[in-house]
C-alpha cells in the first residue's frame, strides 16, 4: 500500500512534469547510482529534528552491498547556509561516500527528477515526523 499525504501535487508546477527513462538514467549516472542500486531518498532541512542522523546511523548497519542514501537538501532552504551539525552531517556521509551521496541544496524546479526516482526504480522515500 501507499501512504498518501494531504499534499496536491498537481497544483505545483514543477512536480507535474514527467521525465523519461533515459533522463532518469542520466541522473542516476551523474549521481553514480548503478541500475539496481536500492535507494533510500532524503530531501529536506538538514537540521537535528529532522532525524538526519539518525537515518545515517540507521544506514550503516545496511550491509547489502547495492544499497545507496541520497540526502538532498541544506540547513535552511539555502545554498550557502552552513551550521554545526550540517557540519556533522558531512562529516558522516565522508564515512561512506561509496554508498551516501549528499547533493546539498536543490532548487526546487530541479526536484522534479528527484521525485521520479520512486516511479523508475527500487527505492523508498524517507519522510520524518
Amino acid at each position: 500500500k501507499i501512504a498518501l499525504n494531504n499534499t496536491d501535487y498537481s497544483t505545483i508546477p514543477y512536480f507535474n512534469k514527467k521525465i523519461t527513462v533515459e533522463q532518469r538514467n542520466k541522473l542516476r549516472a551523474q549521481l553514480g547510482l548503478k541500475e539496481d542500486d536500492f535507494v533510500v531518498l532524503y530531501c529536506g532541512r538538514i537540521q537535528e529534528v529532522k532525524g538526519v542522523r539518525e537515518l545515517l546511523r540507521a544506514f550503516a548497519g545496511i550491509k547489502e552491498h547495492n544499497c545507496r542514501l541520497l540526502i538532498i537538501g541544506n540547513a535552511d532552504f539555502a545554498v550557502n547556509t552552513t551550521t554545526p551539525f550540517l557540519k556533522e552531517v558531512e562529516e558522516l556521509v565522508q564515512q561512506d561516500t561509496d554508498r551516501i551521496r549528499f547533493t546539498g541544496y536543490i532548487e526546487n524546479a530541479e526536484l522534479n527528477s528527484m521525485k521520479h526516482f520512486q516511479t523508475f526504480t527500487k527505492s523508498v522515500f524517507f519522510v520524518p515526523a
